[in-house]
């Protein structure tokens, strides 16, 4: 009785709990990319600006924001690069009660025009998890995989999703797109690019509102990529 109450109590405690998350971006390519980009550079820079972005996920429990922290100084292209490679939108909104995910577009004006759309998704990912775990910043995490589909022209890809998520932060949101795990992701790795964490804070007073990015026109993650690869294919000809 007196272990259920503890855990009853600590429930109730944590879905009052208002959190922020800052993480470091990590981006690594093989050396045939690295020769292919010589030309223009634009891997190597966003690489290189690495080292000076913040990005924040904000939460209460139920909802979530992820961004990356503006900053003025940095070369614009740079940054526009490592976020186009990271997936990470100007604005990304998760709903762990309605389970949906929105993300606002970080467009630059060429191919897209800016708060031209939200992308509208299902906050689902068939995560497996696994009992490998590891220390992070002394929080205990355990390591989940997913497999993420790519879909480029008429072929599709698969690429390998590794989180480490820590039960005992007991919110289910993450960076960029990913959530739904029975606790934070601490961790996240994709092929070229990682998440890592720089700290985490936690607090019952501070209560920065969660906003909900709205634009022009909502849309499927795989409608707008079809109508990217058809602005490319105009850019092209």
């Amino acid at each position: 009785m007196i272990r259920i109450l503890f855990l009853l109590i600590s429930t109730i405690s944590f879905s009052q709990t208002n959190g922020t998350v800052v993480y470091k971006l990590q981006i690594a390519f093989d050396q045939d990319a690295m020769d292919i980009d010589k030309k223009y550079g634009y891997l190597q820079k966003a690489i290189d600006v690495c080292d000076k972005l913040e990005y924040k996920l904000i939460f209460n429990g139920k909802e979530a924001n992820f961004f990356q922290e503006k900053n003025e100084d940095l070369d614009k292209t740079a940054v526009n690069m490592a976020n186009i490679l990271s997936e990470t939108p100007k604005l990304g909104y998760q709903n762990i009660e309605k389970k949906i995910l929105l993300n606002e577009i970080n467009a630059d004006g060429n191919l897209v025009k800016a708060n031209e759309f939200v992308i509208a998704d299902s906050l689902k990912t068939n995560w497996t998890i696994t009992n490998e775990s590891k220390l992070i910043d002394n929080y205990l995490c355990y390591k989940a995989t997913a497999v993420k589909k790519l879909q480029k022209g008429e072929k599709e890809f698969h690429e390998n999703v590794t989180a480490w998520f820590c039960p005992a932060l007991p919110f289910s949101f993450g960076p960029t797109k990913y959530g739904g795990l029975p606790g934070l992701i601490v961790e996240l790795q994709e092929k070229n690019i990682a998440f890592t964490l720089k700290s985490i804070s936690l607090n019952n007073e501070n209560k920065t509102p969660i906003i909900i990015p709205v634009a022009k026109n909502t849309i499927s993650q795989k409608d707008y990529n079809k109508l990217i690869n058809e602005e490319w294919k105009h850019c092209n000809q």
